[in-house]
């Protein structure tokens, strides 16, 4: 099984902690390897949780559109 991550190990990501919007460096990464999927979640060097690669941004231009896209396209 081959694993496509992402993010990288030292790559500046942003992310969501406890409702703020948090911009960290990839310390670790662990993967998680089911019969019929497979999920990676990051470590962070200043933050002490971790997210899912769904929860982790490259941008803040991605981090806002998860967050507002309802939003604007309700207004």
């Amino acid at each position: 099984m081959e694993v496509n991550n992402k993010y990288q190990i030292g790559q500046k990501v942003l992310f969501l902690d406890n409702g703020k919007a948090r911009c960290d460096e990839v310390k670790s990464m662990s993967v998680f390897v089911y019969k019929d999927s497979m999920s990676i979640m990051y470590g962070f060097q200043k933050a002490s949780a971790t997210k899912y690669e769904n929860e982790v941004f490259a941008t803040e231009e991605d981090l806002k559109a998860e967050v507002f896209g309802d939003l604007i396209d309700f207004v």
